[in-house]
């Protein structure tokens, strides 16, 4: 619950935004979840809930990591944007759910702005500590619109040096077969840094008919590898799926790699891929609710854009 005066206003951040009506002092309180006003859900609760009530959560709300919850402000605080540079910080010390502070003075009318990254638990929050170079490696993750597409293949195009995988997007996200998709940019000094594409699986010969996804491809620009973005990416990508209902998430890729996040073989859970892969521990699931793997089994059917041969050769 907000416990300063504000208003929303049109944003030059984003859409609309949160902006101070009076002065605020640094290091006053500015938002605290309040139960019975806010809201918090587990993952279960939120599967529960009505279709269009889980959008709003999604659009509206943020993941806590740590609690391992949705948080929905339910009070214009909503509408509050992102910054690298923020003038609002999250202080968890006295409060796991957290207490949104002041990190600096700000002036009647400034708007208020949060770095979502330390929100939805990315990176720690060093507000007022960090120096210019730690502040350009921070990153924000969005989820793409249409307007976007040319920046998502411009990312595809760097991280890759070569038109395949560019072109594999463009056509996935024009395939009716892929949908609904989830097609994700992170940001990093407000520079696109990274770009990953979720699209609509189906498990053939599964009578439980179990939501399913494939992540393809997964792109980081060079000089933002091994920053941690492919991760990040995935993270809020398996979290926004869950909530949707996706219990399954499969991709085909460097073991080494995906292994590290979450993913297991997928080929010993009876669960195949379109085609023949070699080596077969490429082929790999990561489930997102309890007591799938085991329980399900069928072979992987995926849009009519990806399912071409050259694309099941790892």
């Amino acid at each position: 619950m907000l416990l300063i005066p504000v208003r929303v206003d049109r944003s030059p951040v984003h859409g609309l935004g949160v902006f101070a009506v009076d002065r605020i002092p640094a290091g006053t309180q500015v938002w605290k979840f309040t139960p019975g006003f806010d809201l918090a859900l587990d993952r279960e609760m939120l599967d529960g809930q009505p279709a269009h009530f889980r959008r709003v959560m999604l659009h509206y709300g943020y993941i806590d990591p740590a609690l391992n919850r949705f948080i929905l402000c339910c009070d214009d605080y909503r509408f509050v944007n992102h910054s690298d540079t923020p003038n609002v910080r999250i202080d968890k010390r006295a409060d796991p759910y957290g207490v949104d502070v002041a990190a600096r003075d700000i002036e009647a009318g400034e708007e208020l702005t949060l770095d979502y990254g330390v929100v939805e638990g990315f990176r720690p929050d060093r507000t007022g500590e960090e120096d210019a170079s730690s502040r350009a490696g921070r990153m924000r993750i969005v989820e793409a619109e249409p307007a976007d597409t040319d920046v998502v293949l411009r990312v595809e195009r760097l991280a890759f040096a070569r038109d395949e995988e560019p072109q594999l997007v463009a056509e996935l996200l024009r395939d009716s077969t892929a949908q609904p998709s989830l097609s994700l940019l992170a940001y990093a000094a407000e520079q696109p840094v990274g770009h990953v594409l979720f699209t609509k699986a189906i498990i053939e010969g599964n009578a439980r008919n179990v939501a399913a996804a494939i992540l393809a491809p997964l792109a980081v620009v060079p000089d933002a590898q091994r920053q941690g973005v492919g991760r990040a990416l995935i993270e809020r990508g398996a979290s926004v799926l869950a909530a949707s209902g996706v219990r399954l998430l499969f991709v085909l890729g460097d073991p080494a790699y995906y292994t590290r996040c979450g993913f297991v073989p997928a080929t010993p859970y009876g669960l195949h891929a379109p085609y023949t892969v070699v080596p077969e521990e490429a082929w790999m699931v990561r489930a997102l609710a309890p007591n799938m793997l085991g329980n399900v089994n069928g072979t992987l059917a995926v849009a009519a854009s990806l399912a071409r041969p050259e694309y099941w050769r790892e």
